[in-house]
């Protein structure tokens, strides 16, 4: 995990880089839009946790996923509401009651109890994000069996571990930054990471050079996907934003310090 996130001066890219695209790239409204036309409301589900850069709602900079919708809104016309819940309730919110438009981030391999049958339709990869286990870097190709205690997020599954968790403790945290705190404190021998994510909070505890990304435990790449149930025309336009911004997105990507491959 040598790619450490650098931020300095990253609000000020940003913001720079969203006005440029609103001014010259794109319209305030769509082209086929008139003056009378309402603007359509759509709720956004989001998970209550600090994913940053990817997703955090409850901050200033509320991360890349967040500049991405925005930008599909911008150009569509449409207003997007974001709401927070705990990861499960996001879910239920989702499928069962129906009271949001979109989920995000999603995967049809989430909370297979809660989906069952239901139709959910997912749109296209939204962002792909690197998953592993993070450990000291003086123990970086630790044995699967030294591995005695894992600290997970609460509301995720360490689906790389299973199988081989007989024998290991889950400590559950809040957020991110509890989880490597418990590592560098030597609580738990490793936790289960997005990179980005890990990255970008151990350079917020200056402890950028104190854990890494084993190679020898298991990781994984698989994308973020925007979900729905209620609302499938609309995600097919998402999707088309997708594929007309591809520059655009890998350059908020890019300044978000989001890697998409474990190098």
């Amino acid at each position: 995990m040598d790619n450490i996130f650098r931020g300095g001066k990253l609000k000020t890219r940003i913001k720079k880089l969203i006005l440029w695209w609103c001014l010259i790239i794109v319209p305030s409204i769509p082209l086929n839009a008139t003056e009378n036309d309402a603007i359509k409301t759509f709720v956004v589900g989001v998970e209550n946790i600090d994913y940053f850069p990817h997703h955090a709602i409850k901050r200033a900079d509320r991360g890349a996923a967040f500049v991405i919708l925005n930008l599909f809104a911008q150009q569509m016309g449409y207003e997007l509401l974001y709401q927070a819940h705990p990861i499960r309730r996001l879910r239920t919110n989702l499928i069962t009651h129906q009271s949001i438009d979109f989920s995000y981030p999603d995967h049809p391999n989430w909370s297979p109890e809660i989906k069952g049958e239901a139709a959910v339709y997912y749109s296209d990869p939204v962002v792909h994000i690197v998953s592993g286990t993070v450990v000291p870097k003086n123990i970086d190709e630790p044995a699967l069996e030294k591995i005695k205690t894992l600290a997970v997020i609460r509301g995720f599954t360490p689906t790389l571990w299973e199988g081989k968790l007989n024998g290991v403790r889950i400590l559950e945290v809040s957020d991110a930054q509890s989880a490597l705190k418990m590592v560098l404190l030597g609580r738990a021998d490793g936790t289960d990471m997005e990179l980005s994510v890990a990255n970008y909070h151990l350079s917020e505890m200056s402890a950028r050079r104190s854990l890494v990304m084993s190679k020898s435990l298991a990781s994984t790449r698989f994308p973020f996907h925007l979900s729905t149930v209620k609302q499938p025309k609309v995600l097919e336009q998402f999707n088309q934003f997708l594929r007309d911004n591809v520059e655009q997105i890998n350059a908020i990507n890019h300044e978000y310090h989001i890697l998409e491959t474990l190098k």
